[in-house]
């Protein structure tokens, strides 16, 4: 068997709830598709702590019952999902703890699935997923459809920035990994991103536009892709009171999506030369 470190390392806290079951089936999914060896935990407290370079994260989950008889069940239920598409499941057991009640997990990983608290809502703006875990967390961050369904494309969202080269370049390597298609959906200034993709390689599938008032651009986008876009912007007030195009993304789209924040980013380029 080959070694579990010659594989991109994949993170899943598992939520046992059937909304959970489906967020799991999608990052097996994604897991089977890049290669990538899934690590699970399943939470034995209703929050822990994640301690990055700059910045400690506490990761809420919401209360439940988090028994040990609750977690056995649990673990067995997420290894027969991985085990459907061939996967080995191997659970992270925590060994240190900020508190009793506080575990501390891990934080070097390649991707990680955001885990969403049970009583959020999808269209409302999620602290967590969108802004906490993708400003400082170096590798992308994963955020589930509601519904697992496989995805047949990868799309890109590039604004023509330099931030954004980074997430190309990572949709790029997915789409090669995963033997997918690759469209490019474009935003703000069209001349600012055909020059910025002057010197890309060919393999992009439909270069999409993103619009307003005309017509209805979000029907452009593939209802079954995977969509990669850079997830940050300015301060937290503004991300957090303020319209934004990862909101109205998150809000309009069904889709899966992988937010590359500065960070991973960081690491993206770095790799990359």
């Amino acid at each position: 068997m080959e070694s579990l470190e010659l594989h991109p390392r994949f993170f899943h806290v598992y939520q046992d709830s059937p909304r959970g079951r489906e967020a799991l089936m999608q990052s097996a999914f994604f897991c089977r598709m890049l290669g990538a060896a899934p690590v699970v935990y399943v939470p034995e407290a209703p929050r822990f702590l994640m301690y990055f370079e700059n910045r400690v994260v506490q990761v809420d989950l919401g209360e439940e019952d988090w028994g040990r008889a609750g977690r056995s069940a649990a673990a067995a239920r997420a290894a027969e999902i991985l085990a459907d598409v061939g996967l080995d499941a191997r659970f992270l057991e925590v060994r240190h703890r900020t508190t009793p009640a506080l575990p501390d997990i891990p934080v070097d990983y390649d991707y990680m699935a955001c885990p969403v608290p049970l009583d959020t809502r999808l269209w409302l703006y999620s602290d967590l997923g969108m802004r906490k875990l993708p400003a400082v967390a170096p590798f992308p961050i994963f955020i589930p459809a509601v519904v697992s369904r496989p995805w047949k494309s990868i799309l890109c969202c590039h604004g023509g920035t330099k931030s954004a080269a980074a997430v190309f370049s990572l949709a790029q390597n997915l789409a090669r990994e995963m033997d997918l298609p690759l469209d490019l959906l474009g935003l703000g200034a069209r001349e600012i991103l055909d020059a910025s993709l002057q010197k890309t390689p060919k393999g992009i599938r439909h270069f999409l536009w993103l619009e307003k008032g005309k017509g209805n651009p979000w029907m452009e986008v593939p209802a079954d892709a995977l969509i990669v876009l850079a997830a940050w912007g300015g301060s937290w007030i503004r991300e957090a009171l303020l319209p934004s195009f990862k909101k109205d993304l998150r809000r309009r789209l069904p889709s899966p999506m992988l937010f590359v924040g500065p960070q991973a980013a960081g690491e993206i380029t770095s790799s990359h030369g």
